[in-house]
């Protein structure tokens, strides 16, 4: 695809949508891409999570899509960036926000978010949140973007997700939904990765559960490498996607 590219990255709950989302950012890092990771979690703001230590001070993702003149400045002064502003920068609600902190925005605002963004950066990247009702912004990126990487866990409460799920979304044809990527994610030894990859039907990916990732999870450092052998194979993995997707 080369770049300016967006991808958004959609599952059922628990399907390591963020982990694959910062580590795919840090990926695209490594060889010198900027990368704008858009976190959408509203329920769960998730920078406090992710970058424990950083304060984004007034910086908000809230804040951006209710201005009324957003343009790449008002995008910049949002940014949040963790690694000394190298190659990566990320958008999100910070700690103690909700739903009722700021007025709705337009399906229009969030498109144009995506579209300042994509000439600003060589990747965006969108952690979508799972229950689409109510979150444009969700809803847009698996709209708009090149590609819909979908996770899946592998148990019967992935597959009824997908089975509530999927008939709305593929309604509209504006989705295209058959040309989504699955990935079957955060599987364990003792899970029924066969079974459920089929029942899924053409799983793309196999993301296994690294206890190093869940590591760095709990201590706020999903940038930082992975040395243990799991954690090496959940990257070659997710390499090959970045390999086969963006050809990089």
């Amino acid at each position: 695809m080369g770049s300016n590219q967006m991808i958004a990255i959609w599952g059922s709950p628990g399907s390591g949508k963020t982990v694959v989302s910062m580590k795919l950012a840090r990926i695209l890092a490594s060889k010198q891409k900027t990368v704008a990771l858009v976190l959408c979690d509203l329920l769960c703001p998730m920078l406090p999570v992710l970058f424990p230590t950083i304060d984004p001070k007034e910086r908000s993702l809230g804040i951006l899509l209710t201005k009324a003149d957003m343009n790449q400045e008002a995008i910049l002064s949002n940014l949040i960036l963790p690694n000394d502003g190298e190659f990566i920068g990320v958008l999100g609600y910070k700690k103690g926000e909700n739903s009722t902190s700021y007025p709705d925005y337009t399906v229009e605002k969030a498109a144009d978010l995506f579209l300042l963004l994509r000439h600003k950066v060589d990747y965006v990247i969108v952690d979508c949140t799972s229950q689409l009702s109510g979150d444009d912004l969700s809803t847009v990126a698996l709209r708009d973007a090149d590609q819909v990487l979908r996770c899946g866990t592998a148990d019967l409460k992935g597959l009824s997700f997908f089975d509530a799920q999927l008939p709305v979304l593929s309604m509209n044809k504006a989705f295209r939904t058959e040309r989504h990527l699955k990935a079957l994610s955060g599987f364990k030894s003792y899970s029924p990765k066969k079974e459920v990859a089929e029942a899924y039907g053409n799983i793309d990916f196999f993301l296994s559960f690294a206890e190093e990732i869940e590591r760095q999870c709990l201590e706020g450092r999903l940038l930082d490498p992975l040395k243990t052998s799991e954690g090496k194979s959940f990257v070659k993995e997710l390499k090959r996607f970045a390999l086969e997707v963006f050809d990089e």
